[in-house]
């Protein structure tokens, strides 16, 4: 049992079993040469088997290189630019539906005392951005052992993501099995959802939820979003975070939240529940949600959307501007002394007169959508 410990953890830090499956960057391709010579590149492209009218790709070795992989001769003026592709044989590759990615599947297996470990990775190959990115779609880890009646015992752990390109968006499917039983949890393999293929990234836009067997928008706010576990937004935080109770923010409660500091400014205040994120303050006027920010003064908020209501806060005493259409509370940290509004006498129908035009948004508040 302790070797096959030791195995698994020295495979484990020679490859990468865990997948980030909230944002992906791709990578530039790497440059070769340049082409220009007519009977060299008319040369290439009789060993070529996959070509169009604006590249071709080439497997072996370049003349005057030793270096023996599949090449892209992407055309460029009155030649080619070559570049470097991530695998060695270019056999199967395909093009996408939309004709603007090439993919191409890459396997690797490797093998230990009581292991063995089968891959495959999803390579998407930008003909536009001339990048490409690597996403797990196979993972197969068998190990096995003998107990102290010298039977042995086999361990299975398999995961597969099925993908689909429609323009630039991602569709994934992942299924996990792990000795005999189905499991929710599936880090191998690239995870299910919906992904936005832009800016030379690949990022979840939509998550499933097995409430109501639908994908549902995810609402991003910077690096996080509303639903994150807290511990995956504890790694991609890189900045300094501070415990803070809850009602510092307008709850009723001493339960803790976390404020993120920027260079020792305030930037977030994040709440959780259940370990996930379902809140968030943004402190920073730098930061805006759907264009606005903190900069804006309550007139400006009019302008903009002169259906919505000023009210108070019972719990905070606050005044706020909910905007239902991207759960969005805009606060005024006001008191009886200071109020922005003019109330009636039912002061829950809002406010029916503004005092302060000038008065700047202190706090946003992004709030989880509920399922629908």
């Amino acid at each position: 049992m302790r070797i096959l410990i030791k195995i698994l953890i020295i495979l484990n830090s020679i490859y990468c079993f865990g997948q980030d499956s909230l944002e992906k960057e791709f990578q530039n391709l790497e440059i070769a040469d340049t082409l220009s010579k007519k009977e060299e590149i008319a040369y290439y492209q009789s060993k070529s088997q996959f070509k169009n009218d604006d590249f071709f790709i080439f497997d072996g070795q370049l003349k005057n290189q030793r270096l023996d992989n599949s090449f892209l001769f992407k055309k460029y003026k009155i030649g080619f630019i070559i570049y470097i592709l991530p695998f060695q044989n270019s056999s199967g590759i395909e093009f996408s539906k939309n004709k603007n990615y090439l993919l191409f599947k890459d396997e690797h297996h490797s093998s230990a005392r009581q292991l063995r470990v089968d891959t495959q990775e999803q390579i998407i190959i930008d003909l536009t951005n001339l990048s490409y990115v690597n996403l797990t779609s196979y993972n197969s880890v068998q190990s096995w052992e003998m107990d102290d009646a010298e039977n042995m015992i086999v361990h299975n752990k398999i995961c597969k993501s099925l993908m689909s390109i429609e323009n630039n968006s991602l569709t994934v499917f992942s299924l996990c099995y792990e000795d005999g039983y189905f499991t929710n949890e599936c880090e191998e393999c690239f995870g299910t959802g919906v992904y936005e293929i832009k800016n030379n990234k690949v990022k979840k836009v939509k998550s499933y939820s097995e409430e109501n067997l639908s994908m549902n928008n995810i609402q991003w706010i910077d690096y996080f979003y509303l639903g994150m576990p807290i511990k995956d937004f504890f790694e991609k935080n890189k900045l300094k975070v501070q415990e803070k109770p809850l009602f510092e923010y307008g709850y009723d409660s001493e339960e803790i939240g976390y404020e993120i500091l920027n260079e020792h400014k305030p930037e977030y205040f994040i709440v959780a529940d259940e370990n996930r994120v379902i809140s968030a303050f943004i402190l920073n006027e730098n930061i805006s949600i759907h264009n606005i920010s903190t900069s804006w003064t309550i007139k400006e908020v009019f302008e903009k959307f002169p259906n919505s209501k000023l009210n108070i806060d019972l719990i905070s005493d606050w005044e706020y501007i909910y905007l239902k259409k991207y759960n969005l509370k805009l606060i005024f940290k006001t008191t009886n002394s200071n109020r922005i509004g003019i109330y009636g006498k039912d002061f829950e129908k809002g406010a029916i007169k503004i005092r302060r035009e000038n008065k700047k948004i202190d706090l946003m508040q992004v709030t989880r959508k509920p399922s629908s």
